[in-house]
Order: C-alpha cells, then structure tokens, then sequence
C-alpha cells in the first residue's frame, strides 16, 4: 500500500487578519510526522486550522476570509491552494477546532439532563427535531383553541334551543311539556325556510286561534235549500259506484263487460223465436230469455234516469246557495 503523501510546508498565506502576505523563509524547517504550534490568543493558530479544515471539506471553509489565499506544499510535489487541487486530500484529514465543535456538539436544554448530537448529521437532525417540537407546540395550542371553542359553541347552541323552546312553550301554554329535546326532534324531520315565517299579524292571529280556550261559535245547517245535501250525496255517491253488473242477475255480475252484447242477442233470438243458443247449443228456455230481457231492460233504464234527476237536484242546490247572502266569519276569542 503506497504510503499517504503528508504536508511538507505552508507556502503562502496573504489576505488573513494575522498573516496579510506570508511567504514561507527558507531557514523555517519542514513539518514532520507529528508537529506542535502553538502561541498567545490571536496570533493565528485558528486560521491555520481553518486552511487545513479546507482540505479535509475540499472547499473554503466558510469562516475564513472571501479574498484570502493559501498555498500548501506536499511531500510528493503537490500544491494544493484555495483555487486548486482544494479536494486532493479531502477527507484524508482531521481537524477538531472550535468550528467543528460549533457544527458537531450542540446541545438542547430540556427538563431532563442535556442532549448532545455528535456529528454534523445528528446536529441537522436534532435542528429538525427542534423545529417539529416547536410546530407541534404550535399545532397543540390551536387545537386547544379549537376545541375551547368547539365547547363553546356546542354551549352556545344548547343554550340557544332551550331558550327558543322555553319561548314556544310560553307562546303557546306548553308548559313543560316542550323542550329542547322536542324542538330538536321538530328539525330533524322539517326544514323550516323563508316560506314558514311568518308576519307579525299572522303570528297574532295563529296564536289567537291556538290559544282558543272556548269552542268555535257553532255553525247553524242552511235552511234555506228546502232539502237534505247528504242525502242527495248518498245518492249520487250510489249511483257513480253501480254499474249495470251490479243491477242485473247475480249470474251475470262477474261479466258485466257483455251485458251490451248480451241484450243485442236477447233481442236476436227472440225476433227469430229460436229454441236453442247460437253460442252454445242449449236449449233456451223461455223463462229464462224473459227474465234476463227483463232484468237488462228495467235496471239500465232505472240508472239512466237516475242520472239526469241527480244533475237537477245539484244545479238547483248551486243556485239557492249562490242566493244566500254572505255571513261575517266569527270572531276568535283569546
């Protein structure tokens, strides 16, 4: 395995606080294996950790001067500076200095003993983590909030309907007998819109009517029609119902429908005096084609007379009512 080149010497510093333009003398020895520097507080121990931190990053480090320019020379020949070869030993070296405590030890003071994140990727994470918690407290409040409010409007709208039930008992002498139970039931099976409210005249006389403590004045029968309206509608509700079926045999009932047909063959086989039915062959007793003619006969021209005399009677009882003078509606006591 070829042996990993190492840093021979810092060539060239210029642009940095302590080292404005420092080029390497001849006389300063190269660095070894193992190589200590050390100095007072600003004298530049940092900014050399922070050039080499750019080889290990393979780019400037972000703390170091913008215009600032280095040169480092390794022991196989290579240069290495802020525009060039920058990535050559990238990751081949190892710097703990202040800035890498500052991206890899960071620490959360909670309740608890403090938590360290060690390493840059644990540092983002427990940043990351830090941001959830805060937007969790967020979202925890305003569900607080929510439900507060949520409390209060169910409050709100059970104070609501035992305070509208309480009035519609009281409009309408309930009692206890309507509560908020009762009006909530009423909503569940009517919607009640803009087409049920009503003006303050129709309100006063609804409530006049509902409040009514006496019976409505009794209604007087006319007089003045000369004869009974529901016995003339038990008639005419007899005669819409009756059909000729229902007048004639009980034989013939379940076959109204041929009773036209049935009276055109009575009178065709009586006018040629036949003994026999064309339709079946039996023998046609004469009794029975006389009571048959005769049941046709009698009931159809009962029911066909009924109808004219019931139109009269009607016509008659529209005339007399529409002489009646008009009576004044009766007043509602409250």
């Amino acid at each position: 395995m070829a042996t990993p080149p190492i840093v021979k010497k810092i060539g060239k510093l210029a642009g940095f606080g302590v080292f404005p333009n420092f080029t390497c003398p001849g006389e300063v020895p190269d660095f070894k294996t193992h190589n200590l520097i050390y100095g007072f507080n600003g004298s530049g121990k940092t900014t050399l950790s922070r050039v080499f931190s750019s080889l290990e990053r393979g780019a400037p480090e972000a703390a170091l001067p913008p215009d600032c320019k280095f040169e480092i020379e390794l022991d196989n020949g290579v240069v290495i500076s802020e525009s060039a070869n920058l990535d050559y030993l990238k990751k081949r070296i190892l710097v703990f200095n202040v800035d890498f405590v500052e991206r890899n030890l960071q620490w959360s003071a909670g309740k608890a003993e403090p938590v360290f994140y060690i390493g840059e990727e644990q540092a983002e994470l427990g940043a990351r983590l830090a941001e959830s918690e805060a937007k969790a407290a967020s979202l925890r409040d305003a569900l607080n909030a929510e439900r507060k409010e949520a409390i209060a409007n169910a409050k709100l709208l059970a104070d609501n309907k035992t305070n509208t039930a309480r009035l519609i008992a009281e409009q309408l002498n309930y009692g206890r007998r309507y509560n908020a139970t009762n009006l909530f039931d009423d909503y569940e099976v009517q919607n009640y819109g803009e087409e049920f409210v009503l003006s303050d005249d129709d309100l006063d006389q609804q409530k006049r009517i509902f409040n009514q403590s006496e019976a409505l004045p009794e209604l007087h029968p006319i007089e003045e029609l000369g004869f009974a309206c529901s016995k003339w509608a038990l008639y005419t509700h007899r005669a819409l119902e009756s059909t000729i079926g229902t007048l004639v045999a009980a034989d013939l009932q379940k076959h109204s429908a041929m009773l036209s047909w049935l009276k055109t063959g009575v009178e065709y086989h009586e006018h040629h005096a036949l003994t026999e039915c064309l339709l079946c062959g039996n023998t046609l007793k004469p009794e029975r084609l006389n009571a048959v003619k005769q049941s046709v006969d009698s009931q159809t021209g009962r029911l066909v007379q009924l109808f004219p005399e019931l139109i009269e009677t009607a016509k008659e009882m529209l005339r007399k009512l529409d002489a009646i003078p008009s009576r004044p509606a009766p007043e509602y006591v409250t």
